[in-house]
This record gives C-alpha cells, sequence and structure tokens, in this order.
C-alpha cells in the first residue's frame, strides 16, 4: 500500500473509531432514548446494550492497524442492520447508518488487500 493510502486508511479508520466510541458510549449513558429507537424498530430492549457493545468493541478494533480489518467487519454489519431499520420503518435518516457503512468498508478492504500483500 503507497504512504497516501496508507494515511488515507488510518486517518479514516481513526475517525470511524472515535464515532463508535461515542456512539456506542452513548447506548449506555442515554440508553432511554434508544430504548424508544429501539422500541419503534420493533426491536428487543435488551438490544441496546447489545449494539453499544458491540460498537465499542468495533471502534477499539478499527483503530489498531493490526485489527482494524475485523473492527470495521463489526461496524460494517451493525450498519447494515440499523441502516435496514431506518430504511424498513420509514424512522430517522438511514444517511449516518450508510456513511458509516462506507467509511467501514474503505477500512476493511484496504486493510485486507495490505494484509494479502
Amino acid at each position: 500500500m503507497n504512504r497516501g493510502l496508507k494515511i488515507a486508511v488510518t486517518a479514516v479508520g481513526t475517525l470511524l473509531g472515535l464515532w463508535f466510541l461515542l456512539a456506542g458510549s452513548m447506548k449506555f449513558l442515554s440508553s432511554a432514548a434508544f430504548e424508544v429507537m429501539f422500541a419503534d424498530f420493533g426491536l428487543p430492549l435488551w438490544g441496546v446494550p447489545v449494539i453499544g457493545i458491540l460498537e465499542l468493541l468495533g471502534a477499539v478494533l478499527v483503530i489498531i492497524p493490526r485489527t482494524a480489518m475485523y473492527g470495521a467487519g463489526v461496524i460494517f454489519v451493525v450498519m447494515v442492520g440499523a441502516a435496514s431499520c431506518h430504511l424498513l420503518t420509514g424512522q430517522g435518516s438511514p444517511a449516518g447508518a450508510l456513511v458509516a457503512l462506507l467509511m467501514a468498508a474503505f477500512v476493511a478492504g484496504l486493510r485486507f488487500r495490505a494484509a494479502r500483500s
């Protein structure tokens, strides 16, 4: 991977990690708001802390270059679910989930490619 691409994937991975440290933490700090959102989506309330843990796990893994591909994979899967919930129920905008999904795909793809080289 050339130097510019390495800088880009590190920057995007770090931004994604920081974003999901915040997003995962919010599932615990303002869980009542997320419980309402999950109820609107028709999801069980126990899903709030589970998604929070997955987001925190993905955030930590995506920041570490050696594990970034796995963290991006966790975030990608969670964001597929989030975007699906928004699109299928018409509740809220899926834009944030889709941006995170694209960022995760970028990091995972480039980290995978670098690992295969």
